[in-house]
């Protein structure tokens, strides 16, 4: 009897302490969960984020004109190659052979200049020349369409436009972004990559639109589009590449903007030491340093 009396107040007391931590328990739940959405809704990017960003710098859109405006004239060429195919090739099986051949000739360019030109351009002229290349190639083989339109040399451009755009473009604007920030490098470029040769590509087809009902305009009206617009490009590659240079060779530090959820609103900026782009920079000038002294 004794004992089962001893029992009570510690039953007692235990059922007290539960209720409490549970009440406790209960009453924290709604705050703390409150609050993990809220730093949640903080930290979650918004869909605009990397758009905000790419038109934030001038250096961010030299890297979507370089990325984005050879298609551009690919798509006016690629249109003026297909219709004089479709003239000099009338059968389904001479055409898809057309176009079979086509591929190969551009992969065996691209995989030629990959394979023996593109480090040692990159080594040898640097980044900033290796981004005029391409537009200036591009133009040398648009005055060649120009005064001879034929299906042959329009061909041969297309190819050097496909097989220059793997072999050096693609690997060069690449290393535009070394420079920049980690918001840069995984907001910007997905904009970049995925909106910004679509709508390069959709701009093409606008302005061939009215040049679709006469062969005449389409190659020649075709052409002088895809001049003006080379021309441009050769400019948005010359200004990206001597910034490039400028950010990669500077030891001062340089900002771009940042959209993390720790950034203020009037100074959403953050720093990157752009020397670090060259890491034999630090051990060059401490080696000075001690020769000095």
């Amino acid at each position: 009897m004794g004992q089962v009396l001893a029992v009570i107040p510690l039953t007692r007391y235990y059922l007290s302490v539960t209720e409490s931590m549970v009440l406790d328990a209960t009453s924290e739940t709604p705050s703390t969960t409150t609050t993990e959405r809220r730093e949640t809704k903080q930290q979650t990017p918004g869909l605009l984020v990397g758009l905000k960003l790419l038109f934030s710098e001038g250096y961010l859109i030299g890297i979507f004109g370089v990325s984005t405006i050879y298609e551009v004239v690919g798509t006016i060429m690629d249109y003026q190659m297909k219709m004089l195919a479709m003239i000099q090739c009338p059968s389904l099986e001479d055409y898809t052979a057309f176009n079979a051949f086509f591929g190969v000739c551009t992969n065996l360019l691209s995989f030629a200049i990959a394979l023996t030109g593109t480090s040692f351009l990159l080594r040898r002229i640097g980044l900033r020349v290796c981004l005029l290349i391409f537009p200036a190639a591009i133009l040398l083989t648009l005055f060649a369409v120009f005064f001879s339109p034929t299906l042959s040399v329009i061909f041969a451009a297309q190819v050097i436009l496909k097989g220059l755009s793997y072999a050096i473009n693609n690997p060069t604007k690449e290393m535009l972004y070394i420079p920049t920030s980690p918001d840069v490098k995984f907001k910007v470029k997905s904009w970049i990559d995925m909106f910004g040769g679509r709508s390069a590509k959709a701009l093409g087809a606008v302005m061939l639109d009215p040049l679709t009902e006469s062969l005449d305009d389409l190659l020649i009206v075709g052409t002088c589009i895809s001049v003006v617009v080379v021309i441009v490009w050769i400019g948005v590659a010359f200004y990206t590449g001597n910034k490039f240079h400028d950010l990669t060779t500077d030891r001062n530090t340089t900002t771009f903007p940042s959209s993390g959820p720790d950034s203020s609103r009037n100074d959403q900026h953050i720093e990157i030491n752009v020397s670090s782009a060259h890491p034999g920079h630090e051990g060059r000038d401490g080696d000075e340093k001690e020769g000095r002294s």
